[in-house]
Order: structure tokens, then sequence, then C-alpha cells
């Protein structure tokens, strides 16, 4: 069965600051980018919401294309709800709670 993917306001926060920077050497790349990000999410956590490492209490975290994916999963539900799109290189651990 499938679960219905859902990107919260900090989520799609992180997306768009992730396409602000790439912005700044491609436009059209950084559109391209985050539509791809989106689609990868959304096709993997629908079939494999349980795919990811837990990260801490009911959280998971997956890494995609140089970034890491945090998200929880809601069984009851089957919904999946991302709550962060960092990248693999920054200090995530002070911001991710």
């Amino acid at each position: 069965m499938k679960y219905d993917v859902y990107f919260t306001d900090d989520a799609r926060a992180d997306l768009l600051q992730i396409a602000d920077y790439i912005a700044q050497d491609n436009i059209e790349r950084a559109i391209t980018l985050v539509y791809e990000l989106e689609t990868r999410i959304e096709k993997t956590l629908s079939i494999f919401p349980h795919s990811g490492k837990i990260y801490k209490n009911a959280t998971y975290s997956f890494p995609l294309n140089g970034r890491i994916v945090f998200y929880e999963v809601d069984e009851s539900a089957k919904s999946v709800f991302v709550m962060n799109v960092t990248g693999a290189t920054t200090d995530w651990k002070n911001n991710i709670d």
C-alpha cells in the first residue's frame, strides 16, 4: 500500500533555500534540481516509508543527492511527513529537533 507524502513548511523552506543557492549559478538547474528532489523523495517514501535510518525517536533520515531528508511516518494515516531537507555537509545536527 502506498503512503501519502507531505512536505512541511520547514521542508518547503529548505527546498527553496537549496534552489536559491543553486540559482546563483544556474537558475534553470535550480528549478530542475528541486523538482528532482521532490519527485525522488515522494516516490521513495510513498513505497518504502521505513527505508531510512532512525535518527531520533520517530524521525527517520536518508541521504539523497548530497542532502539528508528527515521525515516521520504516521502509520494510522498511511502518511509520511518530510520535516527537513538539509545539506549533508551543513551543521544540521544543531538545526534538527
